[in-house]
């Protein structure tokens, strides 16, 4: 009786089993493929805000769309954000142009030239523009001769840099604001990067912001808040004002104080000291993205950043065709047999 009555319910769970239908595999869309990777979303900088709709409207067949962009970014630039997307423009204008007759790419590394930070970028730019495009360069009396700094101005450069190191931010500024100190700085930030300084003069202005100490105000003791009223190290300094240098950045804050004040005759061991003997760089278009570490595959701006294709999809590979099997050597027949004259 048991056994019939597990075969019965044996039986009732095939045939429901067997009721249900069976899933269809009917053809249909597949879902669409995920789109690669843009790396982390930022938010815009107002430059970029402003001119979102031009960037993302580049494409690289049209190179002087580029520059012409870049000029107007170039324009309305007021900070480092600005001026460092107008370079970058510039530098995909010169290498999309390289290639089609160089006329923009003049004109780019014109420009770049102008927002150039060091004297070295600057004459390197200028010389790659008239190498691409010799009939665009002005003649010689039309040229505006470049008038060196003046000595005292760096002196206070020098004096600006000690100010910082010691953490005496209001006398720093105020050394800052002096007629000329400003521009110098800027105008030597990748020397400054070069030197192990990170940040360059952007990172200097910040610790001149910083300090005084907010909590001792550079008196490097604190009274107040202990009942004795005994002074006490300051918790906020140390007792030591000013920002934490390592021994190579100390050594780059002195190398730069020296090139300073120098003047204009600096000797060739101040030279390689500022620049470690950096080699001298190939007046060539093929240099400028190298220049400023700028990938020109990269050309598609997309939500502040560039991409190699428009919708953030990895390019295609390029197909590498097999290397050419060597033909085997024939023999080479002589010309003569030897010893035959010509007269025989």
């Amino acid at each position: 009786m048991i056994r019939a009555l597990a075969i019965a319910a044996l039986t009732l769970v095939s045939g429901l089993a067997l009721a249900q239908p069976a899933p269809t595999t009917q053809p249909g869309p597949s879902a669409p493929a995920a789109p690669a990777s843009r790396g982390i979303p930022r938010d815009l900088s107002p430059i970029e805000s402003r001119f979102a709709d031009r960037l993302r409207a580049l494409k690289p067949d049209n190179p002087l769309a580029y520059f012409l962009l870049g000029e107007e970014v170039a324009d309305a630039a007021t900070t480092r954000d600005g001026i460092a997307l107008a370079r970058h423009i510039y530098v995909l204008a010169a290498a999309l142009d390289s290639s089609h007759g160089g006329r923009v790419a003049s004109s780019a590394c014109f420009a770049l030239a102008d927002l150039a930070t060091n004297d070295r970028d600057r004459r390197w730019l200028v010389s790659t523009a008239r190498l691409l495009s010799p009939q665009s360069v002005p003649p010689a009396w039309t040229r505006r001769p470049e008038t060196p700094a003046d000595d005292s101005v760096s002196v206070q450069l020098a004096t600006f840099m000690g100010l910082v190191r010691s953490g005496d931010g209001v006398q720093a500024r105020n050394t800052l604001d002096k007629p000329g100190v400003e521009r110098l700085l800027e105008s030597y930030d990748s020397l400054l990067e070069r030197l192990g300084i990170s940040g360059g003069a952007s990172s200097l202005e910040r610790e001149a912001q910083r300090w005084p100490c907010p909590d001792c105000g550079n008196e490097r003791i604190q009274r107040r808040g202990y009942a004795s009223n005994q002074p006490r190290l300051c918790v906020n300094c140390r007792g030591t004002p000013g920002p934490q240098l390592t021994n190579a950045q100390l050594i780059g804050h002195l190398r730069f104080e020296s090139w300073l004040l120098q003047g204009s005759q600096r000797s060739w061991a101040a030279q390689v000291a500022s620049d470690a003997g950096a080699p001298l760089i190939e007046a060539s278009p093929d240099a400028i993205p190298e220049l400023f570490s700028i990938d020109p595959a990269l050309v598609y701006w997309r939500d502040g950043q560039w991409l190699a294709t428009p919708d953030g999809s990895p390019p295609p590979a390029k197909s590498k065709k097999p290397p050419a099997t060597p033909k085997p050597d024939e023999p080479q027949k002589p010309a003569s047999a030897p010893g035959a004259s010509s007269g025989a």
